[in-house]
């Protein structure tokens, strides 16, 4: 598979797919696109299928007054 672009991820999100990239050097998934590996620094990133199901550690809701 080919790198990810930022369109060909939010349009699978729209879908109800989740993609990701990962790094063929180190392994490293992440599950938005990249150019290039955090971990390693290498740019050989291939796109990758990325699991519907999982558990959720941590959540974070942020709110913004509105403006006046």
């Amino acid at each position: 598979m080919s790198a990810l672009t930022h369109e060909e991820w939010a349009d699978a999100l729209r879908e109800g797919d989740l993609l990701g990239v990962t790094c063929t050097d180190c392994g490293r998934t992440y599950a938005t696109p990249f150019l290039v590996c955090d971990e390693c620094g290498s740019r050989d990133l291939e796109r990758t299928a990325l699991p519907r199901e999982g558990v959720v550690y941590t959540e974070t809701t942020v709110q913004v007054p509105p403006e006046q």
